[in-house]
Protein backbone atom coordinates (compact mmCIF):
# COMPACT_ATOMS: atom_id res chain seq x y z
CA UNK A 1 0.00 0.00 0.00
CA UNK A 2 1.44 3.39 -1.03
CA UNK A 3 1.46 6.34 1.28
CA UNK A 4 -0.17 9.51 -0.01
CA UNK A 5 2.28 12.16 -1.18
CA UNK A 6 2.84 15.01 1.22
CA UNK A 7 1.52 18.34 -0.01
CA UNK A 8 4.23 20.56 -1.46
CA UNK A 9 4.79 23.81 0.42
CA UNK A 10 4.00 26.98 -1.48
CA UNK A 11 7.09 28.84 -2.72
CA UNK A 12 7.67 32.06 -0.81
CA UNK A 13 10.43 34.31 -2.25
CA UNK A 14 12.75 35.98 0.25
CA UNK A 15 12.26 39.38 -1.37
CA UNK A 16 9.46 40.90 -3.36
CA UNK A 17 9.79 41.22 -7.16
CA UNK A 18 9.76 45.01 -6.80
CA UNK A 19 12.88 45.02 -4.62
CA UNK A 20 15.87 46.62 -6.33
CA UNK A 21 19.25 45.36 -5.12
CA UNK A 22 22.62 46.74 -6.13
CA UNK A 23 24.97 44.29 -7.83
CA UNK A 24 27.31 46.09 -10.23
CA UNK A 25 28.91 48.69 -7.95
CA UNK A 26 32.31 50.33 -7.97
CA UNK A 27 33.41 48.69 -4.74
CA UNK A 28 32.32 45.24 -5.93
CA UNK A 29 34.25 45.64 -9.19
CA UNK A 30 37.38 46.96 -7.46
CA UNK A 31 37.25 44.25 -4.79
CA UNK A 32 36.78 41.51 -7.38
CA UNK A 33 39.59 42.86 -9.56
CA UNK A 34 42.08 43.21 -6.71
CA UNK A 35 41.27 39.80 -5.24
CA UNK A 36 41.35 38.26 -8.72
CA UNK A 37 44.84 39.63 -9.33
CA UNK A 38 46.06 38.48 -5.90
CA UNK A 39 44.60 34.99 -6.14
CA UNK A 40 45.58 34.63 -9.79
CA UNK A 41 49.19 35.48 -8.98
CA UNK A 42 49.24 33.21 -5.94
CA UNK A 43 47.67 30.38 -7.94
CA UNK A 44 50.25 30.81 -10.69
CA UNK A 45 53.10 30.82 -8.16
CA UNK A 46 51.72 27.78 -6.39
CA UNK A 47 51.32 25.74 -9.56
CA UNK A 48 54.85 26.60 -10.73
CA UNK A 49 56.39 25.88 -7.33
CA UNK A 50 54.54 22.75 -6.23
CA UNK A 51 52.42 21.71 -9.17
CA UNK A 52 49.13 22.18 -7.31
CA UNK A 53 46.60 24.94 -7.35
CA UNK A 54 43.54 25.90 -5.38
CA UNK A 55 40.22 27.33 -6.45
CA UNK A 56 39.91 31.02 -5.67
CA UNK A 57 36.12 31.13 -5.62
CA UNK A 58 35.46 30.33 -1.96
CA UNK A 59 38.36 32.31 -0.42
CA UNK A 60 37.43 35.37 -2.51
CA UNK A 61 33.79 35.07 -1.42
CA UNK A 62 34.76 34.84 2.25
CA UNK A 63 37.29 37.70 2.08
CA UNK A 64 34.92 40.01 0.19
CA UNK A 65 32.09 39.22 2.61
CA UNK A 66 34.35 40.02 5.59
CA UNK A 67 35.62 43.18 3.90
CA UNK A 68 32.12 44.44 3.12
CA UNK A 69 31.00 43.57 6.65
CA UNK A 70 33.92 45.54 8.15
CA UNK A 71 33.11 48.50 5.90
CA UNK A 72 29.51 48.47 7.10
CA UNK A 73 30.69 48.50 10.74
CA UNK A 74 32.84 51.57 10.02
CA UNK A 75 29.92 53.51 8.59
CA UNK A 76 29.57 52.56 4.93
CA UNK A 77 26.29 51.14 3.69
CA UNK A 78 25.68 47.42 4.05
CA UNK A 79 26.23 45.28 0.93
CA UNK A 80 23.42 43.31 -0.67
CA UNK A 81 23.66 39.58 -1.31
CA UNK A 82 24.19 40.26 -5.01
CA UNK A 83 26.95 42.73 -4.25
CA UNK A 84 28.62 40.15 -2.01
CA UNK A 85 28.71 37.51 -4.75
CA UNK A 86 29.85 39.90 -7.46
CA UNK A 87 33.58 39.91 -6.48
CA UNK A 88 33.61 36.11 -6.47
CA UNK A 89 32.30 36.01 -10.01
CA UNK A 90 34.81 38.63 -11.12
CA UNK A 91 37.82 36.95 -9.50
CA UNK A 92 37.05 33.38 -10.55
CA UNK A 93 37.14 33.21 -14.39
CA UNK A 94 40.87 33.62 -15.02
CA UNK A 95 42.24 31.18 -12.47
CA UNK A 96 41.67 27.85 -14.26
CA UNK A 97 43.36 29.10 -17.43
CA UNK A 98 46.30 30.55 -15.53
CA UNK A 99 46.90 27.34 -13.67
CA UNK A 100 46.34 25.11 -16.70
CA UNK A 101 48.78 27.05 -18.87
CA UNK A 102 51.34 27.27 -16.07
CA UNK A 103 51.19 23.54 -15.35
CA UNK A 104 52.16 22.86 -18.96
CA UNK A 105 55.19 25.12 -18.62
CA UNK A 106 56.48 23.52 -15.42
CA UNK A 107 59.68 21.54 -16.01
CA UNK A 108 59.55 17.94 -14.86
Amino acid sequence: MELPAAPKPKFEPSSSPQTVMREFTVRAVITGTVLGILFGASSLYLVLKVGLTVSASIPVAVISLALFRMLSKVGFRDATILENTSPRRRARPGNPWRSASASRCRPS
